[in-house]
């Protein structure tokens, strides 16, 4: 993230949770606004992180003008839980109307990782038992069972989740991640004009 967030700017943290990657951030000097959907992390994060701005706020309805700032970031595979894709595609044209030209980085589940086929740990079998029962394997929404029940969670190839950019009209789209059969993410970095080498 170093490499994409150099200079201190503005930054939105999506998905900010209680905080954590936030607080990162502003060590980093950026100045930091950190939304997320639940109330009640939200009101976490404004307890364990001075000098942020934390608001409750839908993703896919950023309640902020065109260009309001230099670095956007969606991490931990947060855009993977919106549902349905429709919505998914809505948070991307909201990020690029907030963001414009500016850094923009997520992570996403990488559907051609060989280890959503042959799992190699219980959870992972778990979790492939339950697709194929419920004729989900294929599906770009995926059953993922969690502590909290079952999560409909998305899952795409680096050559779809890049045209899909590109079309929303995000340019220099560089993925990482793509080629290692260990991981199910993606890592996606839109980088800025300033940003380019």
């Amino acid at each position: 993230m170093k490499i994409h967030f150099k200079a201190p700017g503005r930054v939105l943290d999506i998905g900010c949770g209680c905080g954590r990657t936030s607080l990162f951030l502003k060590k980093m000097g950026h100045t930091v606004t950190g939304i997320d959907l639940v109330p009640e992390m939200i009101e976490e994060a404004r307890n364990l992180v001075e000098g942020v701005d934390f608001r409750v706020m839908d993703a896919c309805e950023l309640l902020f003008e065109e260009e309001s700032f230099d670095y956007v970031l969606f991490s931990f595979n947060g855009i993977d839980y919106i549902y349905p894709e429709s919505k998914r595609t809505l948070c991307f044209r909201e990020i690029h109307r907030v963001s414009a030209e500016a850094a923009f980085g997520f992570s996403t589940h990488n559907a051609a990782s060989l280890l959503s086929l042959f799992p190699t740990n219980r959870f992972r079998m778990v979790n492939l038992i339950l697709n194929v029962t419920k004729c989900r394997l294929l599906c770009r929404y995926r059953l993922e069972k969690h502590p909290s029940g079952v999560l409909e969670t998305y899952v795409t190839t680096p050559f779809r989740q890049q045209r899909e950019l590109e079309r929303i009209g995000f340019e220099h789209v560089q993925v990482y991640g793509q080629s290692s059969d260990r991981l199910f993410r993606l890592i996606l970095w839109i980088p800025g004009p300033t940003m380019s080498a």
